[in-house]
């Protein structure tokens, strides 16, 4: 019914759609992974992904999630960083973009807690 170019044309713009709706949904969420302090707090973290006490606990108690106990509840930045690739699976299903290439959307803007 349509053509393969016409296919690719539309997907192509449907891509774009999305990655302009991410753009405006998460202007100032991007982090610079060497701006995020070494260990994240239960505080810190739930800032960074604007999510409550409640949410914050469910991802703390997660088995494939990385927290160290043994000084209060600390979050590993790097480990952290590497389970959200991990479990992102969204991106790669819906725009064909892999995690790591979210980098190309727009600049990164200074992480503040």
């Amino acid at each position: 019914m349509f053509s393969e170019d016409f296919k690719e044309k539309m997907m192509f713009e449907f891509r774009m759609m999305i990655r302009e709706e991410m753009e405006a949904t998460l202007q100032g969420t991007y982090v610079q992974i060497q701006q995020l302090p070494p260990f994240l707090t239960k505080e810190e973290l739930k800032k960074l992904l604007r999510i409550a006490d409640t949410k914050a606990s469910a991802l703390l108690a997660r088995a494939d999630f990385p927290v160290l106990r043994e000084a209060g509840v600390l979050v590993p930045s790097h480990l952290f960083i590497q389970w959200v690739e991990a479990n992102t699976q969204w991106i790669d299903l819906n725009t064909g973009l892999a995690p790591h290439s979210l980098k190309a959307l727009r600049p990164i803007k200074p992480y503040v807690l």
